[in-house]
């Protein structure tokens, strides 16, 4: 008697579990749904802080540095902007075109196609958008807009206000959990400690 009691006690906590767990997901999809259609509906990109650590205790910062602007205003029409939900950050296509061209210095076998797309589509139009590319282009622009904001070679305007953004923190980020078990890269924050743009540089 006292089998069969306990055996009725473990399938109706089971089944309370399995309710629990569908319930949990079914709220997280919804959120997760909401959340990117809410990013959609504003013109951001939703895929530029993805997954980036609520807490300190999930990464260590490893270097810390205020970067300011080089610039308060372009003097070329020709511009690739940058849209996120909190900022709309926008670079000096020549500048792009200039640090592509540095890679290929270094890197002679890399894909040339950004730049070559750039210098040949900037004769007849002025602006680029990040959100316009995919695939390979959009992993390159994604390094390429990482070096051009550690360079200071950028216009910020937060999307609240349209208050331009003189300064910016830039970190560069490590999670090591082990030997050959880690990843790191940079991440830029506004001054109250917002992230608004990070990339992951190496895993090991």
């Amino acid at each position: 008697m006292i089998r069969v009691y306990l055996k009725v006690i473990c399938i109706a906590f089971l089944a309370c579990s399995i309710s629990c767990q569908r319930e949990s997901a079914t709220r997280f999809s919804g959120e997760r749904a909401s959340t990117d259609s809410e990013a959609k509906s504003n013109g951001s990109d939703t895929t530029l802080t993805p997954f980036w650590p609520a807490s300190e205790k999930e990464y260590r910062i490893v270097k810390r540095e205020i970067i300011t602007s080089q610039y308060t205003i372009f003097h070329s029409s020709k511009l690739l902007k940058l849209r996120t939900e909190l900022v709309e950050v926008t670079f000096d296509i020549q500048d792009v075109i200039e640090q592509f061209d540095g890679y290929f210095k270094e890197h002679p076998e890399s894909d040339r196609n950004l730049a070559v797309k750039f210098r040949k589509e900037s004769k007849t139009r002025s602006q680029f958008y990040y959100s316009e590319f995919s695939g390979r282009d959009r992993k390159h622009l994604h390094f390429c807009i990482a070096d051009l904001l550690e360079q200071g070679k950028f216009i910020i305007g937060l999307r609240s206000n349209g208050q331009i953004v003189s300064q910016i923190i830039a970190c560069e980020w490590s999670n090591v959990r082990g030997p050959l078990d880690g990843v790191g890269g940079r991440v830029f924050f506004l001054k109250d400690g917002s992230v608004f743009y990070w990339t992951m540089d190496w895993i090991s």
